[in-house]
């Protein structure tokens, strides 16, 4: 069974499709058509820009940018990945700032008193 959250998220993907945007869903990657990705392979520069529906390259039309990096290298590999595009974070973490409540990795030990004994040396320059 989904936790509280997937099921939102799924409630909101729902929606935006519904409603015909898929552009709109919240964390998805869309790259605008007309963006130019450039990538030098093997001495060889390769520019795909962005469509609709797909990607362009070398006078051809695809679905993915693993389909082009595959057709580039002749092997796998994650178009994003293959073309250096970040995905956009899925949130901030750090928005509400850092946790401050509990400092003290171990905070029982802090009335523990600290022996004067000096630890043994190690095997080292003994």
């Amino acid at each position: 069974m989904a936790d509280y959250r997937s099921q939102q998220r799924l409630r909101e993907i729902a929606t935006v499709v519904r409603n015909g945007d898929a552009n709109a869903v919240p964390g998805s990657v869309r790259i605008k058509p007309g963006t130019q990705m450039i990538r030098q392979w093997q001495n060889t520069t390769h520019t795909v820009t962005a469509l609709a529906e797909g990607f362009e390259w070398n006078g051809g039309t695809y679905k993915s940018l693993s389909a082009i990096a595959n057709a580039i290298t002749g092997t796998n590999w994650n178009g994003f990945v293959f073309f250096g595009i970040k995905r956009a974070p899925s949130g901030n973490k750090n928005a509400s700032g850092a946790r401050r409540g509990n400092l003290r990795a171990n905070p029982d030990v802090s009335n523990v008193p600290v022996s004067n004994m000096k630890s043994p040396r190690s095997g080292r320059g003994a």
